[in-house]
């Protein structure tokens, strides 16, 4: 499933979403949050007390997609985004993460796993 959500494309299936990395004030953090939640609950089965897995830097969309997680019921579990593929296995495995929310710039590290 895709969905458009102004300057926003965020797809979902299985236990995966892709949100495409767009440039946004701080102020538009609440609803971007929002809009990220609905993709992870509706598009991507997101349950109450689901872990999701944070990859990424420190940055605005960071902070939405923390907030999405927090607004979806889910268990957000942050790492630092130069942790290796071998490490993030592990990682995924060991908290029992549902899902993994990545800034795309890590996306084609993502296909080593």
């Amino acid at each position: 499933a895709s969905r458009h959500h102004g300057g926003q494309v965020a797809a979902g299936g299985g236990n995966h979403a892709h949100v495409e990395r767009q440039i946004f004030q701080a102020a538009h953090a609440p609803e971007r949050a929002n809009r990220i939640a609905n993709v992870l609950v509706r598009d991507c089965g997101l349950k109450p007390g689901n872990r999701v897995l944070l990859r990424s830097a420190n940055n605005a969309m960071m902070v939405a997609c923390w907030f999405a997680v927090l607004k979806a019921g889910g268990i957000f579990v942050v790492i630092n985004p130069q942790v290796k593929a071998d490490k993030l296995q592990f990682m995924l495995r060991d908290c029992g993460a549902a899902f993994l929310i990545a800034d795309m710039p890590f996306g084609s590290f993502l296909r080593c796993l």
